[in-house]
């Protein structure tokens, strides 16, 4: 009985730690969590990382920083968008296609290899690319091709004047294209920050500033009075089963 109490005493006290933090993200590649964990860091956001069983890792976060760490991750174009490489447009086991379709998929390849180079640039948030190019029923393009290109981009970072460096990469990338088919749009993205009040912004409260120094003390006086409720209740059902 005394150990079942025990368990039970254990179950909330981890329930009630656990509470503090709630889910930001999952699935995460462990290298890419430790980088948005360190952003987090830096920002003096209290957050925390669980590895799960595969090895992918979940991000959690403080309930009331929660908006504040999406935005400071989006602002750093956190988490990644997954692209698609030669492996997953070409498996080994596909079967023949036509030169059109095959066409497409290059032109696509050629789109994620672009945005993947475009999103490398420090303080770019999106980066999406757009291919034109028509073909004939064979699969050969019967005109020169053109690209639409969208960035969208922190506005920590000053990126509004790279539009010739962004065109001179795709100009590079994509054959027979000339730098006047090439349109690019920088945007830069919107804060949407919850602002700290000033009485808390200094320093966190004083009961926290106690908890953060003596948790060892706070979990081990936790327990005790769990283990002494459950104790209590459990001589009350026992009395009153006696009577």
């Amino acid at each position: 009985m005394n150990r079942g109490r025990f368990k039970w005493g254990i179950v909330v006290v981890a329930f009630l730690l656990g509470g503090c933090k709630i889910e930001l993200y999952r699935d995460l590649p462990e290298g890419e969590a430790n980088q948005m964990l360190a952003l987090l860091m830096l920002k003096q956001i209290s957050a925390d990382k669980q590895t799960e069983k595969g090895g992918s890792v979940t991000l959690r976060v403080e309930k009331d920083q929660f908006i504040n760490a999406v935005e400071v991750l989006r602002q750093n174009g956190f988490p990644r968008s997954r692209r698609l490489g030669i492996g997953d447009l070409f498996p080994s086991n596909q079967l023949v296609t036509s030169p059109t379709q095959e066409r497409a998929k290059m032109v696509y390849l050629k789109e994620q290899q672009l945005e993947t180079m475009l999103a490398s640039i420090d303080g770019v948030i999106l980066a999406n690319v757009s291919i034109g190019q028509r073909m004939d029923e064979n699969g050969k393009p019967v005109a020169e091709p053109s690209a639409a290109v969208l960035i969208k981009y922190s506005p920590e970072f000053n990126l509004a004047n790279n539009e010739v460096q962004i065109k001179s990469l795709v100009s590079d990338s994509v054959p027979d294209i000339k730098p006047e088919a090439i349109s690019v749009v920088m945007q830069p993205a919107a804060y949407r920050y919850v602002e700290v009040r000033p009485e808390t912004a200094s320093a966190p409260p004083r009961w926290r500033r106690w908890f953060d120094a003596n948790q060892n003390v706070a979990v081990a006086g936790l327990a005790s009075v769990v283990l002494a409720l459950l104790s209590g209740i459990g001589v009350v059902a026992w009395s009153s089963r006696r009577r």
